[in-house]
């Protein structure tokens, strides 16, 4: 453990160790293994820190349960290197609701998905809303958003596809009040989130949402122009002895989560109700 923490101070991470405990999981013995698994203790619902400094939410009851099923403890870790750290071997693995690209496979093995999301456009009331990548190329909208995510990495692609009709891009780095102040400023035209992260800022930031507007992204949108592998996934670095062989005893303890039907009742129980799982034919490796 002091190894652990003494690469952690290395790398300059900000670091608060967190043990998981949820209702359900069988208390820990002193001879139990621990995975030490880092995260930037974000994005909300997914990933939220209550005021006493605890981890809570879906991803992190998901990898507490699966890694339960193969024998292991969890210890969290909050960290702005969650990946980093992955990669270096600081961490077993990292939990973020990590997205597919191919950097980050170039890197690291993803685990079986946990998640699939939908998406929704915002946009102000007083401006038309597009949810296509057709429309927002042709009036040269202007999109928000933080670089190397999934929804950007799209427009990017596309603005190469298609020089004549290119969006626009604002790259923010910044939180979720920061791109909804960029698009009620006219910083944006547009941002993008996936359906449940928006039921949760209508809720979170009401009054700035009274001015705001949503229209959700067809299936066949996103599948034709964001990606095909919209799923979330634990990350292992390649480079990490006995990586590939965890990452494979913790996707089939996720898949059993799925098969027990578990993933449905932590869906529910964090998303109002609605339905994240993957489709068993999502359960593949993508690398």
């Amino acid at each position: 453990m002091k190894n652990i923490f003494k690469k952690v101070l290395k790398l300059g991470a900000l670091v608060l160790a967190a043990t998981l405990s949820i209702v359900g999981v069988t208390s820990c013995g002193s001879g139990e293994k621990v995975l030490h698994v880092s995260t930037k203790g974000r994005p909300s619902p997914y990933i939220s820190v209550d005021t006493n400094g605890k981890l809570y939410g879906y991803d992190i009851d998901v990898v507490t349960l699966a890694a339960q099923k193969i024998g292991y403890k969890v210890e969290f870790t909050i960290t702005e290197e969650a990946l980093s750290g992955a990669q270096a071997g600081v961490y077993d693995f990292t939990v973020n609701n990590w997205s597919y690209n191919e950097d980050r496979a170039a890197k690291y093995y993803y685990s079986y998905p946990y998640t699939k999301p939908s998406y929704s456009v915002v946009a102000r009331k007083d401006a038309a809303i597009y949810t296509t990548f057709e429309e927002w190329g042709s009036n040269h909208l202007k999109f928000a958003a933080s670089s190397q995510n999934n929804t950007t990495n799209a427009i990017e692609k596309w603005n190469t596809k298609n020089p004549d009709k290119k969006v626009e891009i604002n790259y923010i780095e910044g939180d979720i009040p920061t791109l909804l102040l960029t698009l009620q400023s006219g910083g944006a035209d547009f941002l993008i989130f996936d359906d449940v992260m928006v039921a949760e800022y209508v809720n979170t930031y009401a009054d700035t949402f009274k001015t705001l507007q949503t229209a959700k992204i067809s299936a066949e949108e996103v599948a034709t122009n964001i990606s095909n592998h919209l799923t979330s996934h634990l990350l292992f670095g390649k480079t990490v002895k006995g990586a590939d062989e965890l990452r494979k005893k913790i996707s089939e303890a996720i898949l059993e989560l799925k098969t027990s039907g578990k993933l449905l009742e932590l869906s529910k129980k964090y998303f109002n109700g609605v339905d994240l799982t993957p489709a068993e034919s999502d359960f593949v490796y993508l690398n």
